[in-house]
């Protein structure tokens, strides 16, 4: 279930950004966080070549947020994913309201600053093999 969101509509494009943090042990009404400037997001992930997919087996996958953390609510939410098991959290990439990219929040690779109010830095990595995929694909027909 949503836990927190943030999003931008770009002013030159008006495309709207949007990135869900969900939590598998949340019941309650999502709460919006706010970026912390210009640079609040990035995203990148390898391209798959359609002539060629199992040209570069291994596609690789960034998404990293960094979001205000500027009350208790959202200093719980951060204590909560540094102390999560690896896959209680995720985030999720949401352009003009289509998913674009979904992953496991890694509490190993997360921080945060002890100002007031502090940032805290959110990020989820994936690795992924074609051909490993392919493979079990082909195990499971029958």
């Amino acid at each position: 279930m949503i836990r927190f969101w943030a999003d931008h509509i770009a002013t030159d494009t008006n495309v709207e950004q949007r990135i869900e943090i969900h939590d598998n042990g949340f019941n309650g009404t999502a709460q919006k966080m706010k970026g912390t400037g210009s640079d609040w997001m990035s995203f990148s992930h390898s391209k798959i070549d359609p002539q060629d997919p199992f040209g570069n087996p291994l596609q690789k996958g960034n998404l990293k947020v960094k979001l205000w953390i500027r009350n208790q609510q959202e200093r719980d939410l951060l204590d909560n994913i540094l102390a999560a098991s690896d896959q209680r959290f995720k985030m999720r990439y949401v352009v003009d309201g289509n998913d674009e990219w979904e992953g496991f929040l890694l509490p190993d690779l997360s921080s945060y600053s002890e100002d007031n109010p502090s940032q805290a830095t959110f990020t989820e990595k994936i690795l992924v093999s074609l051909r490993g995929l392919i493979m079990i694909l082909l195990v499971q027909l029958p």
